[in-house]
C-alpha cells in the first residue's frame, strides 16, 4: 500500500541545502525517512532558560513601600466628617421616624 501527499510543492533540506525538491503528484510517505531530532532542526527559537533574570521587558518590582505605589485608594483617616455619602442620623425624635406603626391606644 501507498500513502500519498498530493498536489504539493515541497521541499526537504539538510544542513541547509535542498537534498530534493519538486513538484509531485504523489509524494511516498510510507518510504520517506526523515530524522526528527529537535537538535537537529534549522532556526530554533531560544528557549526559557528558567532565570528570571534572563528575561527582557521585566515589569518593575513591588519593593513592599505603600507608599511607592500609584493610583492608591483613599483611606478613611478616622474623621466620620471626612466621609462622602454619610447616611442621615436619627435626631432622637419619635416623631422624625418615618413609616411609624400605629401604636394601640389603649381602647379594647
Amino acid at each position: 500500500m501507498s500513502y500519498c501527499i498530493h498536489g504539493y510543492t515541497w521541499q526537504f533540506w539538510n544542513d541547509n541545502q535542498a537534498i530534493f525538491a519538486g513538484n509531485s503528484n504523489c509524494l511516498d510517505i510510507a518510504t520517506f525517512t526523515a530524522n526528527l531530532d529537535y537538535n537537529d532542526l534549522n532556526n530554533k527559537p531560544t528557549l526559557f532558560n528558567g532565570d528570571y533574570n534572563s528575561l527582557t521587558n521585566k515589569p518593575s518590582s513591588f519593593n513592599g513601600d505603600y507608599n511607592s505605589l500609584t493610583n492608591k485608594p483613599t483611606l478613611f483617616d478616622g474623621d466620620y466628617n471626612n466621609l462622602i455619602n454619610k447616611p442621615s442620623m436619627f435626631d432622637g425624635n419619635y416623631n422624625s421616624l418615618a413609616n411609624k406603626p400605629t401604636l394601640f391606644d389603649g381602647d379594647y
